[in-house]
């Protein structure tokens, strides 16, 4: 069936007026960083987010996040400090409990946002999920570098792209989390993927991957998450000298239901001892603990910038 490409038009229509200077990006003041993708799902945007504000913090810089706050009911500008996932969004209070010392604000308005920030004090602001939105100055324009060779590469709704792969070329370097990732014609840095350990929420306790593996070395696990990329979390289990059976997938962003719960509990194969799931689905499983057959696991991740990167980073504050 012919679908009338109202979005594609758009994006054309919006990239000419930028790229032609008919339509000019706001300065807010201090320099900025974006960190965004071509394609819809999952990429690594907000490992890469919390990495990159890491280093910036290290530095002593005073550091603001904004984001939009995917799936969160509220649409108000929030500054995010111990409320609720539902108020705020996922990933928002995933970097909240990562990155205590940041200034977060989620804002369905980027440049509004932005000048709420500055007017907090911050020194730099890094801008989640920013790539398609021109109209925001950025200092630094990064996109990941997903695996893309087996997707569809054409524009929404024929495809997976936000925008054209040629549209790469507004970005100042490329991040890839494997060099099989796409090449997209532009400077590219490859950082590290890391494994911390394991959060057991049950007990409020953290394993190191060391001490995990050797505690449940004979125990078979499941995999339960609903993030962008299930694939890559099932390959990174699978990599580790875990017990694995099957994965329960559900949307990103999926708000858990009790349905949901008992339907993955009646599921469980007779041999699984516990469920594997990453910090992000840990953020909206953790109400429904206790409804829950068996142990669940939050499975640390985070990248580890290259020194290349570090360099890049530190050209924008000397």
């Amino acid at each position: 069936m012919y679908i009338f490409p109202i979005y594609t038009i758009y994006v054309y229509i919006k990239n000419f007026l930028y790229d032609s200077s008919i339509l000019v990006p706001q300065k807010v003041g201090v320099k900025i960083v974006s960190v965004g993708n071509l394609s819809f799902g999952g990429s690594g945007k907000t490992p890469s987010v919390i990495a990159v504000s890491k280093y910036f913090l290290d530095t002593g810089l005073k550091v603001g996040i904004l984001s939009r706050g995917y799936g969160r009911y509220s649409k108000n500008d929030l500054v995010v400090e111990n409320q609720s996932w539902r108020e705020v969004g996922d990933e928002p209070a995933l970097m909240k409990n990562k990155l205590p010392k940041a200034i977060i604000l989620v804002s369905p308005n980027k440049n509004r946002g932005a000048k709420k920030l500055v007017a907090l004090g911050v020194d730099l602001i890094i801008l989640d999920d920013a790539f398609q939105y021109r109209a925001l100055h950025r200092d630094i324009n990064i996109l990941m570098l997903n695996d893309l060779t087996s997707k569809k590469l054409k524009i929404a709704p024929y495809g997976i792209l936000r925008e054209p792969l040629s549209s790469a070329k507004r970005a100042s370097w490329g991040i890839k989390t494997s060099p099989k990732n796409i090449n997209c014609g532009i400077k590219e840095h490859l950082i590290e993927q890391k494994i911390s350990g394991f959060i057991d929420p049950q007990n409020r306790s953290f394993f190191s991957i060391n001490d995990f593996i050797k505690n449940h070395r004979d125990l078979s696990f499941e995999i339960l998450t609903s993030i962008g990329s299930p694939e890559k979390f099932e390959a990174t289990v699978r990599s580790m000298e875990i017990n694995f059976l099957k994965s329960n997938t559900y949307e990103d962003h999926h708000r858990f239901k009790l349905s949901d719960i008992k339907a993955v509990n009646a599921s469980l194969d007779k041999n699984t001892s516990g469920l594997l799931c990453t910090e992000k689905d840990l953020i909206r499983l953790e109400e429904f603990l206790d409804h829950i057959k068996v142990p669940i696991f939050a499975v640390c991740q985070e990248y580890i910038l290259s020194e290349p990167v570090k360099e890049e980073l530190k050209n924008l504050i000397i």
